[in-house]
């Protein structure tokens, strides 16, 4: 993943009900924004990030990764890097996946980005994040892949 600039201006805080204790929304522009304007990219309660479906969208052009869905794998797992960085965590501290495709027949592909991409990060057989993949016919945008998780500060 490329170097990210300073975005903590973009992170908000927000009073979590009844418990007292606060959880942040985190917004980066190293991501593609929220498709439905309502939802964040993430929020961080109790140290822990939960980041929302984060699709192959490059956050600059606001168009998919591709020509394959290989690109789109590639690109949605620095999407979530870049969201992860904001929150104060990376990808080593990822403690579960799910990934959402249209077709399991994709799995592959789509699993060899996933070990590169994790392996390049560092993260060893002995720490890879609980993991479940599904196949989800008409995802948002018609994309073939997005990916959610949940990881530690």
């Amino acid at each position: 993943m490329s170097a990210r600039h300073d975005t903590s201006h973009l992170t908000t805080t927000t009073p979590h009900s009844n418990i007292g204790q606060t959880n942040r929304v985190i917004t980066t522009h190293h991501a593609p924004p929220s498709l439905r304007g309502h939802d964040t990219q993430a929020t961080v309660y109790n140290n822990t990030v939960y980041l929302s479906g984060t699709l192959g969208i490059e956050p600059h052009t606001h168009t998919f990764a591709g020509p394959g869905i290989s690109d789109r794998m590639h690109q949605a797992l620095d999407n979530v890097g870049a969201i992860l960085q904001e929150a104060g965590s990376d990808l080593k501290k990822i403690l579960k996946v799910t990934l959402y495709i249209n077709d399991m027949a994709d799995y592959p592909v789509v699993n060899r980005v996933y070990e590169r991409v994790f392996s390049e990060a560092g993260v060893g057989p002995e720490s890879v994040p609980a993991r479940t993949c599904v196949a989800v016919k008409g995802m948002p945008l018609k994309t073939d892949v997005v990916i959610d998780c949940v990881a530690f500060v």
